[in-house]
């Protein structure tokens, strides 16, 4: 999941269109561990138990603003 999580930060980097990430787990989405974290162009800006929104900057002033 880090590989792709890693790929998908490299495809936000090259894109000025607002983008979004929706993982999903019927458990917890804390079952990922730290996949989501570090990435550079794509930040985690909703946490619940079930699912983590992650978003490229364009998609978080949206959803902000």
């Amino acid at each position: 999941m880090r590989a792709l999580a890693e790929k998908l930060d490299q495809e936000a980097a090259a894109q000025a269109a607002a983008g979004l990430l929706i993982y999903t787990n019927v458990r917890s989405v804390s079952e990922m561990g730290d996949a989501f974290d570090g990435l550079t162009n794509l930040h985690p800006i909703r946490r619940k138990r079930h699912f983590v929104v992650i978003a490229n900057t364009a998609a978080s002033e949206l959803v902000q603003g």
